[in-house]
């Protein structure tokens, strides 16, 4: 047999004895003067507190070129489709794999890049895309290894 349905409550008065215990403020006096919030205000240093002000500078670090970034992703925060992001990073992933020698003529492995991101912290950042620059030596490069690559691999 089933028990009677009945409608949830928050009544506590089946619960114990029926007796609360004694908190901490019925244990001890009330305090004969409040403490001030303000450390100026307590007179208990001998030199007074002064504001600080401190102004956030952006940090001047470099790295390496990041030739596998997705700039408007990793920077900005500006996502594809989010089911499909995944599958869109990796698709740029392994097409950048291909273009290595063209990427890598145009900013030297060794060069330094800056990590600060194109517009200030805050602003809205346009849907851009994200294209390598043309130059005449890199396709070069980027045609000698396309070649190179074919004789060699048969």
């Amino acid at each position: 047999m089933l028990p009677p349905v009945a409608a949830p409550t928050i009544a506590t008065d089946q619960i114990g004895n029926g007796r609360v215990p004694e908190g901490f403020d019925m244990q001890s006096a009330a305090p004969v003067q409040l403490l001030p919030e303000s450390g100026s205000e307590r007179n208990l240093d001998p030199q007074p507190w002064n504001w600080a002000v401190s102004h956030w500078a952006a940090p001047n670090t470099y790295s390496n070129p990041r030739y596998f970034e997705d700039r408007m992703l990793e920077r900005h925060g500006l996502e594809r489709h989010p089911r499909l992001q995944p599958l869109a990073s990796g698709a740029r992933f392994f097409a950048t794999v291909p273009m290595l020698p063209y990427l890598m003529t145009l900013s030297h492995p060794t060069d330094c890049e800056s990590t600060l991101g194109y517009f200030r912290p805050g602003s809205c950042a346009p849907t851009l895309h994200q294209r390598p620059p043309y130059s005449h030596r890199a396709a070069l490069v980027q045609a000698a290894a396309v070649v190179s690559t074919i004789v060699i691999v048969p």
